[in-house]
């Protein structure tokens, strides 16, 4: 299956918290990233197409973000597509992309 994402997607894990979803009970986590949306891990999953509000630190920022659910990983997690992601949230999200990239680089040298 070829991937259609428009962004590269940056493996990466932290906490998040997602309007709807019982996150005491059951933790979920980013496990990548990109501008344009997110896979979380999660037991429990909103339906395709559900809307909700993710919440996750970045380099010491919170990020609060709409995010509509677009596929789901039944008992894995769900891929999100953020809806409106403030501006220092995609710069902190380039930010970290950037750092990653620079460090693969400098791993490879």
């Amino acid at each position: 299956m070829r991937d259609q994402r428009a962004q590269y997607r940056l493996p990466f894990y932290c906490e998040a918290r997602i309007d709807g979803l019982d996150t005491a009970r059951d933790a979920c986590r980013i496990a990548d990233i990109s501008v344009g949306g997110a896979f979380i891990e999660a037991k429990t999953v909103l339906p395709v197409g559900a809307r909700a509000c993710a919440r996750f630190t970045l380099l010491g920022h919170e990020i609060a973000t709409g995010v509509e659910v677009e596929y789901l990983a039944p008992g894995i997690g769900m891929g999100v597509r953020f809806t409106d992601l403030p501006q220092l949230g995609e710069v902190v999200i380039r930010t970290l992309i950037a750092r990653e990239a620079e460090q693969r680089k400098n791993r490879e040298a």
